[in-house]
């Protein structure tokens, strides 16, 4: 096997990782002028997203909004909240109206290579499940007479 296709391959590698590194510092650079993070969030529910009583963001995936702008600019409060939902949320973070989407969204391969944008490290794993009464003794859904269930509309668990 000859070298240059080795090192081809690796170069290809180092160059497009150059160029992450060049998209991470334009949003770091508007931030820092703006003094502010925007961050997408979402009503997922309390404990994960949620405004409170007094009309502020409270929960899980707010928090992490509040540790990026504690980590880029020195204060927890320095985040601009913007309510996206699921059928929003790529196109805001895509087009630049925030600088991050914090909440649950469910990476796949198909999304990573087509939507255009840069998925970072899993902050929050979740799965999902059906909980039945004891007395159906039911193994699985097809045995459940009459049985409905909910979704999330524009979700990966809608093809599930």
């Amino acid at each position: 096997m000859s070298i240059k296709p080795l090192f081809f391959g690796f170069s290809l590698l180092f160059i497009g990782t150059m160029s992450v590194d060049i998209t991470n510092a334009g949003t770091l650079d508007k931030i820092k002028e703006r003094g502010a993070v925007q961050c997408g969030v979402n009503r997922t529910g309390p404990g994960l997203s949620t405004l409170n009583t007094a009309g502020e963001w409270v929960g899980f995936f707010a928090d992490f909004c509040r540790a990026v702008a504690a980590a880029t600019l020195q204060a927890a409060s320095a985040v601009e909240f913007v309510e996206l939902n699921q059928r929003t949320r790529f196109d805001a973070t895509r087009q630049g109206a925030v600088d991050l989407f914090s909440a649950n969204t469910t990476w796949t391969l198909t999304r990573d290579a087509s939507i255009g944008l840069q998925f970072t490290n899993t902050l929050y794993y979740d799965g999902q499940g059906f909980i039945a009464p004891v007395s159906l003794n039911a193994k699985n859904l097809r045995v459940c007479p009459k049985t409905s269930g909910g979704i999330t509309k524009f979700s990966e668990h809608e093809a599930d």
